[in-house]
Formats: structure tokens, C-alpha cells, sequence
């Protein structure tokens, strides 16, 4: 069902399906982002990547992105993770920081 779905513009897409037509491909990561992304996934337990990728990606959606930064990723992560798994979050995006700003 999704194939039929192969442009990444919202115009033709069903409002509940909006989402699914943003893809890692509709984001242009910078710096060190696009590490930072999948770690920020990979320590999310498996059963709950799913909620934590879209969350991001959703996140993301609503900056306005195209071209995601590693201060872009810090912005997102505090708006879309839970209160009582930010601290870890935010250990995970400073271990891949490579800007200084």
C-alpha cells in the first residue's frame, strides 16, 4: 500500500498517512546528525524503536527540516523524549557532538 505512495509531497497523501511520507531521505543530515539519530534509536528497547524513530521523525518534520544539524537533533530530542529518558538521551547526542557551538 505504501509503494503507491512515492513522492515525498503531502498534497496527495491521506492526512493520517502524512507522516509516512517522510523518510530518511527527505532529511539532508549534517555534521555528525545522522549518527546521533541512530544511536538515539538504537538505545531505545526494541519493542519501542518504532514510537522513537516517528517521534523523531515527526519532530524533525514540524522544524521544518531539510538539512538536520547536530543543534537541530538537540532541539528535537528535548521536545519529542519523555522527561524520565532525556538525561540519557542527551549523554547519547553529546557523545557523537563534534561542533563546539
Amino acid at each position: 500500500m505504501l509503494s503507491s505512495y512515492s513522492s515525498n509531497t503531502k498534497k496527495d497523501i491521506p492526512k493520517g498517512l502524512q507522516i509516512l511520507c517522510y523518510t530518511m531521505d527527505s532529511f539532508d543530515f549534517k555534521e555528525n546528525s545522522r549518527k546521533m539519530f541512530d544511536e538515539v534509536c538504537n538505545i531505545t528497547p526494541w519493542l519501542f524503536r518504532h514510537f522513537t524513530r516517528n517521534g523523531l521523525i515527526k519532530g524533525l518534520q514540524d522544524e521544518g527540516c531539510g538539512d538536520v544539524t547536530e543543534n537541530i537533533m538537540y532541539d528535537v530530542c528535548k521536545k519529542v523524549t519523555p522527561e524520565k529518558h532525556l538525561k540519557q538521551t542527551l549523554d547519547v547526542l553529546d557523545k557523537y557532538k563534534t561542533t563546539s557551538s
